[in-house]
């Protein structure tokens, strides 16, 4: 199963900070390499592609909501397009992982969701730093 992800920009003024989500070289002892990490490198740009497990319904941090996202991609993206004290905004709550990488990496967020019951998990989850068992499937 795949998930498309699109990074879409309306000005020429992209925000994408590669060295926040660099990934290391595979050959750090190539002299080119070894050129690139004296001069600042830290690490390569990462593929177009990304391979990250589902969340299955045996994942720990399964909860009830049926579409949900791993937190390492929510961490990786919001990395990707965003620095520090930066406002992300997350127009569909869902299970809150969007949220909560946005507190792990101090980022300031502006949230809505329409259903009430995740509007509430989420709020559980960032009270309590865990997903609680009673949103577990």
């Amino acid at each position: 199963a795949h998930r498309s992800i699109l990074h879409c920009r309306k000005t020429k003024n992209n925000k994408f900070y590669k060295d926040n989500i660099a990934v290391p070289y595979k050959n750090p002892i190539d002299k080119r390499i070894l050129k690139r990490l004296a001069n600042g490198s830290k690490g390569r740009m990462p593929y177009d592609w990304f391979f990250f497990n589902l969340v299955k319904n045996v994942s720990r941090e399964k909860t009830f909501h049926a579409c949900q996202i791993p937190q390492k991609l929510s961490e990786m993206l919001i990395k990707s397009c965003t620095m520090h004290k930066d406002i992300v905004l997350i127009l569909f709550g869902g299970s809150g992982s969007e949220i909560e990488a946005c507190k792990i990496f101090n980022r300031q967020y502006i949230s809505a969701e329409i259903d009430e019951k995740y509007y509430k998990m989420i709020i559980d989850r960032l009270n309590e730093g865990i997903i609680e068992e009673k949103y577990n499937l």
